[in-house]
């Protein structure tokens, strides 16, 4: 399921097409281990949730299973409960993995097949690292599941361990140019239905400049600057406005006026 975000956000980019491609290859050969890497927020979980979808139809099974600080419990409870098989609360290691191992085993003999993506890889907790191994393992052993990994670039070094024996492919996502940018305030404005919250193409470069072409930068700063513009009768907003409302965003502190005393 594609949530709301990911619609306003797409804008298809070279890079962005073609790691969706290399993964999409590995889905149609229904085996194999893949990484999406990219600075935050340039788009790599956007990436994920679309090949969720194509994943879905190519596939018996696919889940999308975000990494972000689980622990090696948490980990397998998430695992288990992504591909159906009734997470059982305090389960021990030993069993989590034996009902995993079999569930795959069965898989395997009734020629079905699996893909499990997963998000944030990099903030995955070190102690979980090795529950990530053993699936890599078990994934690799049964040749007919897929994993799509999307982690931060450049890789953590222990996430980079890990992963060294298994990916079979590596993509990169970039974060957006300013004609793309452009672009991207321009679905953006079509998918709200409002009217685009900026003036023109220089302020689009001013927005492309402050968010540094991070698409989930400019999806927020966009709603906010709608939501000023709506409160200034529709106007669009200019490169001022628009770098007061990023450091409200962002929590920067004001630029101080030469002369004046803060307090005063």
């Amino acid at each position: 399921m594609i949530d709301r975000f990911e619609t306003t956000a797409w804008v298809p980019t070279e890079s962005r097409r073609e790691a969706a491609a290399r993964c999409l290859h590995l889905l149609e050969r229904r085996s194999g281990c893949g990484v999406l890497c990219g600075e935050p927020g340039c788009g790599k979980s956007i990436v994920l949730r679309r090949l969720v979808r194509r994943a879905a139809r190519l596939t018996t099974r696919a889940c999308y299973i975000n990494l972000s600080n689980l622990d090696e419990a948490e980990f397998r409870w998430r695992l288990c409960a992504a591909l159906r098989l009734a997470p059982i609360t305090g389960e021990s290691r030993l069993a989590s993995w034996t009902r995993l191992t079999d569930a795959l085993d069965g898989a395997q003999a009734g020629r079905l097949s699996a893909a499990v993506l997963f998000d944030q890889a990099e903030s995955l907790r070190s102690e979980a690292l090795p529950e990530l191994r053993r699936w890599l393992q078990l994934a690799a052993q049964q040749r007919r599941t897929v994993t799509i990994l999307a982690t931060r670039s450049p890789i953590p070094e222990s996430l980079a361990a890990v992963l060294t024996d298994f990916c079979d492919l590596r993509a990169d996502v970039y974060p957006l140019t300013a004609s793309q940018a452009l672009e991207f305030v321009q679905n953006w404005s079509e998918v709200e239905a409002t009217a685009a919250p900026i003036g023109g193409e220089d302020a689009a470069a001013t927005l492309h400049e402050l968010t540094r072409g991070e698409p989930r930068r400019l999806e927020r700063l966009c709603r906010l600057a709608a939501l000023a513009a709506d409160a200034e009768s529709g106007a669009p907003l200019d490169r001022l406005a628009l770098e007061h409302l990023m450091r409200e965003l962002t929590g920067a502190p004001s630029p101080r006026t030469p002369g004046v005393v803060p307090g005063t």
